[in-house]
């Protein structure tokens, strides 16, 4: 897509610039473009977890980070005289921006130009008249023809770049079993990244998982654990709850866990009533 169109302000998607109609303009920083994009696209309250997920790729962030976003972007409103336009804070859920949203896409659609000319020809017409009359029209067959060769071609490309560009596509890193070891396999499997240099205890940890009572519940549970910015000797957790059979997926985080205390908080992501071991 080329631009999105809300309220009273554009915003341009190759040069993250929000611009209102008096040609007042803001250039969005990244992450402030991507939780915004997210949010006009998704019409609908987005929680915590799916713009951490979705916008910062599963990364281990703070919910100030996100809030600060957020007041970025009220105050981006603000300055393009914007007021209208609101993003809701819901409790307990997340945000919501309630604005209709029209999605200008990238290319315009190539009009076949058509001839509505007739050629009658005069029985008493000789035919090089016949002929030459005939040629007379000749260029407007021509640009019909042009323009659909256009189209075709447009279509082609577009096509064409969808499979060539498609791989590329940045993906969340967060399930690439190439940065994980694996602790348990069943139902639930479990997956461990260990960012604090060897202070998990692996043996301890995948004997705990074992033991909890977790039966049929048909997910890869990928756990991450990096050391706290904030406490030496605290651990932050990223917990993501993925369905072997389906697309759906739960994330969960806390940043005060202790090596003794990581698998009690990674059981922790199994409470949440959207989870209940029911993600098949």
């Amino acid at each position: 897509m080329k631009a999105i169109q809300f309220s009273s302000l554009k915003l341009e998607c190759e040069t993250r610039t929000l611009s209102n109609g008096f040609g007042n303009k803001v250039i969005l920083r990244p992450l402030p473009y991507e939780v915004l994009v997210f949010l006009l696209l998704k019409g609908a309250p987005a929680s915590r977890e799916e713009l951490f997920e979705k916008c910062w790729g599963g990364a281990v962030v703070t919910d100030q980070a996100l809030t600060n976003v957020i007041s970025d972007l009220r105050r981006h409103f603000f300055v393009l005289n914007a007021k209208e336009i609101n993003i809701q804070t819901i409790s307990k859920v997340g945000y919501f921006l309630d604005v209709e949203v029209e999605v200008i896409e990238a290319l315009e659609p190539v009009q076949t130009i058509e001839d509505t000319t007739d050629v009658e020809l005069n029985p008493s017409v000789t035919p090089s008249h016949q002929s030459q009359e005939m040629a007379n029209h000749a260029p407007k067959r021509d640009i019909n023809f042009k323009a659909s060769y256009l189209l075709v071609f447009a279509l082609i490309a577009m096509i064409a770049a969808t499979f060539i560009f498609e791989p590329f596509k940045p993906r969340s890193p967060f399930t690439d079993l190439s940065q994980y070891v694996q602790l348990l396999d069943g139902s639930p499997t479990f997956y461990l990244m260990d960012g604090t240099n060897g202070s998990i205890d692996k043996a301890f940890l995948t004997e705990q998982l074992g033991k909890a009572s977790l039966a049929n519940c048909s997910a890869d549970v990928y756990i991450r654990v990096f050391p706290s910015i904030y406490e030496p000797g605290v651990i932050a957790m990223t917990v993501r709850l993925k369905s072997k059979t389906s697309a759906h997926s739960h994330v969960f985080q806390h940043f005060n866990v202790t090596s003794l205390t990581l698998a009690e908080s990674v059981l922790m992501a199994f409470d949440n009533p959207e989870v209940r071991c029911e993600l098949q």
